[in-house]
C-alpha cells in the first residue's frame, strides 16, 4: 500500500471548506482558516463546561502553542481507556479498506487477527508515567467508570493514538529500544515479515531501531502528540485523583510510592523546570537532536490516509480528541520555531 499525500475524498472535501471558509485557498493552520479540520478544533466545551471559541493553532508558536495544544488535548479527551481493550478497536481503526486486514506497523504488513499492541512510546521509557497500576476498565472525565480488573495500563499508556498494531516477532525484535537513524558503516539487523514492504532496523548491543520511511511521520506526530498531552504546561492540567475521578488539586493526586508507577493525567512539572516526558527518553540522541530529527521526519512523511482514518475514528467514536499534528502536521514545527 502507498501512502498518499491527498486523496481525492480529502481533496474533495477541502475544497468544500475552502469554498466556505472565507475564500482561503491556503492549507488553514489550526483552530481558523480553511482546513477541513478546523471545525473540531472551535465551539468546543472544555473541561469547566465553557465553550472555547478557537484553541489557537493558527496564529501562536513555541511554548505558547505547545499550550494551546495541551488544553485541546486536556479539554476534548473523554474517555481514558483500558489497556485490555485497546485490541478491539483496530478493526475500525487499522483496517486497510484494500485488504480488509491490519496493516503491521515497522513492516506494512497485511495481517488478520494475530496482532499484538505496540507502544510507539514504550512503557519502560515513559518516565513512569504509566504503568501496569489501574483499577479502572475505563476512566471517564464526567465520572462515569466502568470496574475493570487491576494491573492494566492507563492513561498514557492505553492511549489508543500510539498503539498500533504489530506482529509478534516484529514487536519482540523492537522492545523498548530508542529510535534511531543509522548512518553509513553502522552496524545493525533487520527484521520484517514475510512478503511484507517494509523492514525493521535494530541493533540489540545499542538498544537502538530505526523505522522505514513509510512510518517515520507516524512516529514523529505520536511522539509530539504525547509529549503535549501529558506533560504539565501551566495550571490548567487534569491529574487522577485517589478515588479515581478528575481533580485539578496535585495535593490529591495519586502519589508516587515505592514500586509503584504514577499514572497522571498530566505530570507536573519537575523542580529544575523540565518535563516528565523528554524526547531523549525514547530516542538516542540529546533533546534538541531528537526534536529536529522528529521535525525531518514529519516533513518528509506527511499524514497518510490511514493515519486520518486513524484520528476521525478515535476523535468521534472513542477518546473525543482528535492528535492535532495530523490534522496540521506543520504545528511540529511551529512548536519548537528555534530548532532548525
Amino acid at each position: 500500500m502507498k501512502k498518499v499525500y491527498q486523496t481525492a475524498l480529502f481533496a474533495t472535501l477541502l475544497a468544500l471548506c475552502l469554498t466556505g471558509c472565507n475564500g482561503s485557498k491556503k492549507r488553514g493552520g489550526g483552530g481558523g482558516g480553511g482546513n477541513v479540520y478546523s471545525k473540531y478544533y472551535k465551539n468546543q466545551v472544555d473541561f469547566n463546561g465553557n465553550t472555547v471559541d478557537d484553541y489557537h493553532l493558527n496564529d501562536t508558536q513555541g511554548e505558547e502553542l505547545q499550550k494551546n495544544i495541551h488544553h485541546y488535548l486536556i479539554d476534548q479527551h473523554k474517555t481514558y481507556l483500558h489497556y485490555s481493550s485497546i485490541a478491539r478497536y483496530y478493526m475500525k481503526t487499522d483496517r486497510l479498506e484494500t485488504t480488509g486486514q491490519y496493516e503491521c506497523f515497522y513492516t506494512g504488513y497485511n495481517v488478520g487477527t494475530n496482532v499484538t499492541r505496540e507502544h510507539m512510546w514504550c512503557c519502560a521509557n515513559s518516565n513512569n508515567m504509566w504503568y501496569r497500576s489501574s483499577k479502572e476498565l475505563e476512566w471517564h472525565m464526567d465520572d462515569k467508570k466502568e470496574q475493570g480488573e487491576k494491573e492494566n495500563y492507563w492513561g498514557g499508556g492505553s492511549d489508543l493514538f500510539q498503539l498500533r498494531p504489530a506482529t509478534y516477532e516484529v514487536n519482540s525484535a523492537r522492545s523498548n529500544y530508542k529510535y534511531y537513524a543509522y548512518q553509513g558503516g553502522e552496524t545493525y539487523k533487520e527484521i520484517s515479515d514475510t512478503g511484507a514492504p517494509y523492514s525493521l532496523k535494530y541493533n540489540d548491543s545499542q538498544r537502538t531501531c530505526e523505522v522505514a520511511d513509510y512510518f517515520k511521520g507516524d512516529v514523529a506526530r505520536t511522539l509530539m502528540y504525547i509529549y503535549m498531552h501529558y506533560n504539565s504546561f501551566d495550571n490548567y492540567d487534569v491529574y487522577y485523583s485517589k478515588d479515581f475521578t478528575p481533580t485539578y488539586d496535585l495535593s490529591q493526586a495519586v502519589e508516587k510510592v515505592t514500586n509503584q508507577h504514577t499514572p497522571y493525567v498530566c505530570a507536573p512539572d519537575r523542580n529544575d523546570g523540565s518535563k516528565w516526558l523528554q524526547f531523549n527518553l525514547i530516542m538516542n540522541y540529546s533533546e534538541t537532536e531528537c526534536i529536529r530529527l522528529l521535525k525531518e521526519w514529519n516533513r518528509m512523511d506527511q499524514p497518510s490516509t490511514l493515519e486520518k482514518q486513524r484520528n476521525d475514528y478515535i476523535c468521534e467514536y472513542v477518546q473525543g480528541n482528535r492528535n492535532p499534528f495530523i490534522d496540521f502536521p506543520e504545528l511540529v514545527d511551529k512548536c519548537f520555531p528555534d530548532i532548525n
